[in-house]
């Protein structure tokens, strides 16, 4: 079952989690047309909990750990795709659990420290280039 879906224009791209423990880079996003076509969107990826795209086109994708083993703390990051699939971290050292959503005014946001009591919550704002 995906851990997250998104609408792209009218194709939807979604991924599919792996079993722990986390294998860096053995997730794949996955993108389903309206024709009922699926392909692989970009593989590479690492307990993906987000999927969000900027004006540009340019993908996001929030992982919530990048190492090997089980999820570990300071270790989420933000990844930015563009339409080429070139790759670049513009996030990273998050912490335990992160999220990730779109404001109405077209930023994205990401809560960090998700689940990681005793510690308080955040929301951070996430790249400007929106």
């Amino acid at each position: 079952m995906p851990t997250v879906i998104v609408q792209r224009g009218r194709c939807i791209l979604f991924e599919q989690p792996r079993c722990f423990p986390v294998v860096p880079g053995l997730e794949t996003i996955f993108r389903l047309s309206p024709s009922g076509t699926l392909d692989c969107g970009g593989g590479g990826f690492t307990t993906v909990l987000g999927l969000d795209f900027d004006r540009a086109g340019r993908l996001y994708v929030l992982e919530s750990s990048s190492v090997a083993g089980f999820p570990t703390p300071s270790t989420g990051r933000v990844i930015q795709v563009d339409q080429q699939g070139n790759r670049v971290v513009v996030v990273d050292g998050l912490f335990c659990r992160p999220g990730s959503g779109s404001a109405p005014m077209a930023l994205l946001y990401i809560s960090n420290k998700g689940f990681s009591p005793p510690q308080p919550g955040e929301i951070l704002p996430g790249p400007a280039s929106r």
